[in-house]
């Protein structure tokens, strides 16, 4: 039997945006393959960023979540199945409040003779409607039918 690895990846970052927004923040992926049939993924980001004005006193900018979390499993056999949630702390977008939430998502998909791929996905499981960011777009329970030929 084969022996199954993990993964482990860290960023740390620091970006100005226009000389105003200072953006900081490290993010942690952790992956892990069990089996030729199961995997999974664990991601967590965390940022802080401050509005520096040339002239004024720095403050901190609530245009971004603060804290990200996003986690997932896969079954691979004749039909893949993946299964993922995420988290996101509260923020702002353009002046707007856009509260705390998560989803659950899931997608089910099949190839088959080697030249199609079918795929049915549904965003938001449980239907916690909530706005997202960065858009600000009100997200509800959604399911995606995708058929795809290559040729």
């Amino acid at each position: 039997m084969p022996a199954y690895a993990g993964a482990l990846g860290v960023n740390v970052m620091t970006q100005s945006n226009k000389d105003e927004i200072e953006i900081s923040g490290a993010e942690l992926e952790i992956k892990k393959q069990y089996s030729k049939r199961f995997a999974s993924f664990l991601n967590y980001t965390a940022q802080y960023a401050d509005y520096v004005p040339a002239v004024g006193v720095r403050r901190q900018y609530k245009g971004a979540p603060r804290n990200k979390v996003s986690a997932g499993i896969s079954y691979l056999g004749a039909v893949t199945v993946d299964l993922r949630g995420r988290y996101v702390s509260a923020a702002l977008y353009e002046g707007n409040p856009v509260e705390e939430y998560g989803s659950v998502d899931i997608a089910l998909s099949k190839s088959f003779r080697e030249r199609y791929f079918v795929k049915l996905g549904i965003i938001n499981l449980l239907d916690n409607s909530h706005y997202e960011y960065p858009l600000y777009t009100k997200i509800t329970r959604k399911a995606m039918l995708s058929a795809e030929y290559q040729f």
